[in-house]
């Protein structure tokens, strides 16, 4: 009868295990965002025309290529600033980036959060303003539909908050 019970208590902390390391393992597999998006919707910002990105990732890195038509009179908002550059590079392990974003160099770091790629971002200065956000990024369950919600200020006292919404297109 004793040995019974410890084969049980063997055998439950066997399954035990094996579920606490199964959950595990799916909780630390991060999304991919890999593939060619298209901007459906905006809230806070108005995208430019024919806004699209292709992104390719890999396990410590996400590079982002940007296009769209150019804007009649040549301006953009603060919020879509580091997203509307034509190619932005970001590790995902937290190390400090450098990427040009027009007049500016945008120093950026990028970190996961559970299923959530974070980057913190600031600017250089020109002209005597310098802007710092952030932007977070998300998959929809089905990994067809990318979120990026933006946070933006600048050193004037400017503040942007926006939520853009991609679908992937189909390969």
């Amino acid at each position: 009868m004793r040995r019974r019970i410890i084969s049980f208590a063997a055998l439950g902390a066997i399954v035990l295990a094996i579920a606490l390391w199964k959950g595990r393992a799916q909780q630390s597999a991060v999304p991919d965002f890999s593939g060619e998006w298209r901007v459906v919707s905006a809230t806070g910002t108005t995208p430019p025309e024919e806004f699209t990105m292709q992104v390719t990732q890999s396990s410590t890195s996400l590079r982002v290529t940007a296009h769209w038509t150019e804007p009649a009179n040549g301006e953009y908002g603060l919020t879509l600033l580091g997203l509307t550059t034509p190619d932005v590079t970001l590790s995902t392990d937290g190390r400090e980036d450098l990427n040009q974003a027009g007049p500016f160099v945008l120093h950026a770091r990028t970190l996961w959060s559970a299923a959530r790629l974070v980057t913190s971002w600031t600017t250089s200065e020109f002209l005597g303003a310098s802007f710092q956000g952030e932007w977070i990024r998300s998959l929809s369950a089905d990994g067809h539909e990318m979120t990026i919600e933006i946070r933006a200020n600048s050193s004037k006292g400017q503040h942007s908050d926006a939520v853009l919404k991609f679908q992937k297109r189909k390969s």
